[in-house]
């Protein structure tokens, strides 16, 4: 009897041994003789190709966990320390001396016609003691060549009224007039002059209490903190300048010569009336006028004359 198809047909199974191929063949065989029972040994092929293939995994998973037994262990990951959010630092002040400079040169240009708007952010909303500080400290400093410069270009330029700008700048007010820049600019110096002296007198009766006592006294160190903080109030506090209200306008200089032109011009009927009535004001105040007259010289006629006495012959 010839073979079916199937038994001659060649063995397509992906075989990984020997002897998952010879079971194949067997049961090929016996498939062979029993046809009815093809579908039963397909199953069972299918099986037993599964177990072989979940007995070969079993072996090689034994096989990496006996090396990973030999192997010593992994350490262990070090502990990493939980992230702290970094709390953002306050922003810095605003109010040192290079802002101060910058402000001065964006200011008081060689050549210009006069001092302009800085157009840079506000330093501070009030005049404390540390600005007035650093702007009179910046002021002193100008050269001598560099004032003679700005008084030839603005016409009459000092440190008092450029110290009065430059404060008025730094708390955002609109650029002040002389007058206005000048007092100021004058109370500021004064201020500057006692707020150093204060400042140093702290410091001063700090050191001499400091004197008195032992090097290795903690008393040393509390009283020279003592002093920075007394500098620190210092520098903190307001001082009352003569600043102009951001309220306040400055007062035009208008003459309403462009109103009078925008008025529309007279119709000629207004004009005649107009003409008319002057016209007739005029004949009533002539008429008034010689109506007095008259009436003097009539009364004066109505006057008896006195008879004159006779010259006796």
């Amino acid at each position: 009897a010839e073979e079916p198809e199937e038994a001659r047909a060649p063995l397509r199974w992906p075989f990984t041994s020997r002897r998952q191929q010879e079971r194949a063949l067997q049961r090929r065989a016996a498939a062979n003789k029993s046809p009815s029972a093809s579908e039963s040994v397909e199953v069972s092929d299918n099986e037993g190709l599964q177990s072989d293939g979940w007995r070969e995994r079993d072996q090689t998973e034994n096989l990496n966990s006996s090396d990973e037994e030999g192997l010593p262990p992994a350490p262990a990951p070090a502990h990493q320390p939980a992230v702290q959010e970094q709390v953002p630092s306050a922003p810095e002040t605003t109010l040192t001396e290079d802002a101060i400079a910058a402000r001065d040169a964006a200011m008081f240009v060689n050549g210009a016609a006069g001092p302009a708007a800085s157009d840079l952010l506000p330093l501070a909303k009030e005049a404390s003691g540390a600005l007035v500080q650093l702007a009179a400290a910046r002021v002193k400093g100008w050269p001598e060549a560099r004032i003679k410069a700005l008084s030839a270009s603005f016409r009459n330029f000092d440190r008092v009224v450029g110290l009065g700008w430059l404060i008025g700048d730094a708390l955002g007010l609109p650029l002040m007039t002389r007058a206005e820049a000048h007092a100021v600019g004058l109370k500021a110096r004064r201020d500057a002059g006692t707020l150093k002296e204060e400042i140093t007198n702290a410091h001063r009766q700090a050191g001499q209490k400091a004197s008195k006592l032992a090097a290795t006294d903690p008393a040393r160190a509390q009283l020279k903190e003592e002093a920075a903080q007394k500098e620190q109030t210092l520098l903190r506090a307001v001082i009352e300048l003569p600043l102009p209200s951001p309220a306040q306008q400055p007062r035009s200089n208008a003459t309403g010569a462009r109103n009078r032109k925008r008025e529309s011009p007279l119709s000629l009927h207004r004009r005649r009336s107009l003409h008319s009535r002057n016209a007739s004001m005029r004949r009533k105040q002539s008429a008034t006028s010689r109506g007095r007259s008259s009436t003097g010289l009539k009364a004066r006629e109505r006057r008896p004359r006195k008879p004159r006495p006779r010259k006796s012959e």
